[in-house]
């Protein structure tokens, strides 16, 4: 039901749920979990049900104390824009209610294709929660752990 809820967030009343199997092999995996919505044929669907199966994991808080969610500008990239603005709405309320950390790695063209249609929730969802602004400074300021990668 919760899963529903979130991809309800992002599609309206389109039929979503997860399948779950008994994997009875010898695996690490004791259970196929799949996760299903409708539109399965739009563009960036698979990222969405990604999401949305992750936001189920860290709010229902069962054999985990994490208290953050990560995600890259990769699952944003095959997104529409109004999917994407759904998304950082879906983020912004459930990491209210569930007293989390959501944390979004995300390129410029993913903010300003939102923007357009964000309104009034711009400033709410890209301004005002930024920690730290990543970029290509020298001198390791607005890097990640002030470090740079090879």
């Amino acid at each position: 039901e919760s899963f529903r809820e979130y991809a309800k967030e992002l599609y309206g009343s389109v039929p979503a749920g997860l399948t779950v199997k008994n994997n009875g092999g010898e695996n690490q995996c004791r259970y196929l979990i799949e996760a299903h919505i409708q539109n399965d044929a739009a563009d960036g669907i698979n990222e969405e049900k990604i999401i949305c199966y992750d936001f189920l994991m860290v709010t229902l808080r069962q054999r985990h104390v994490m208290e953050f969610l990560f995600h890259d500008n990769r699952l944003y990239a095959d997104m529409d824009k109004y999917q994407r603005y759904s998304l950082f709405r879906l983020a912004d309320r459930a990491s209210r209610e569930m007293n989390i950390q959501y944390i979004a790695t995300v390129n410029e063209d993913v903010i300003d294709s939102v923007s357009e249609i964000a309104g009034e929730d711009f400033e709410r969802l890209f301004v005002d929660p930024v920690v730290l602004d990543l970029t290509d400074a020298p001198g390791g300021r607005g890097k990640l752990l002030g470090s740079r990668s090879t």
